[in-house]
């Protein structure tokens, strides 16, 4: 493999694309056929779910020897959100309300279900994995 090509500070994209031919696409396969499978992927709609109570830094200093500035200069946090709910339970009612209807669909048509958080109950199964048992979506994926 040509050095001057491939490191690893480029990566592979980089390294595909140096050997592409020029006339090419990144569906063409070896001289210029056409790859048998092109994955096509979309986002069909998406959603949040906030908890409801709101907990600000003057409320803090109701609570505690604290004040709003010097939480704000060493945190950046200003007001914070609190849930007498679990995680799954927020994620699962996010993806059960526009996300579906913006889409048009129901939850048995999912394919994939994505959960972001840096937050969860237990680590696993994921909270994605339990969102889509509790949302009638079983056979979906889920990240």
């Amino acid at each position: 493999m040509n050095s001057d090509i491939w490191s690893t500070d480029m990566g592979l994209r980089t390294y595909r694309r140096a050997n592409r031919e020029s006339s090419g696409s990144p569906f063409d396969g070896p001289r210029g056929r056409k790859r048998a499978v092109q994955t096509r992927a979309e986002i069909t709609g998406w959603g949040k779910c906030v908890p409801p109570v709101s907990l600000s830094n003057a409320d803090l200093e109701r609570l505690m020897d604290t004040s709003d500035e010097w939480i704000i200069e060493r945190t950046g946090i200003r007001n914070r959100q609190l849930s007498h709910v679990e995680t799954t339970d927020l994620a699962e009612l996010a993806a059960r309300g526009a996300p579906l209807a913006c889409a048009g669909m129901d939850a048995a048509n999912l394919d994939l279900v994505v959960v972001a958080t840096c937050t969860p109950e237990i680590l696993c199964p994921s909270v994605a994995a339990r969102v889509s048992s509790i949302g009638s979506a079983p056979q979906c994926r889920c990240l």
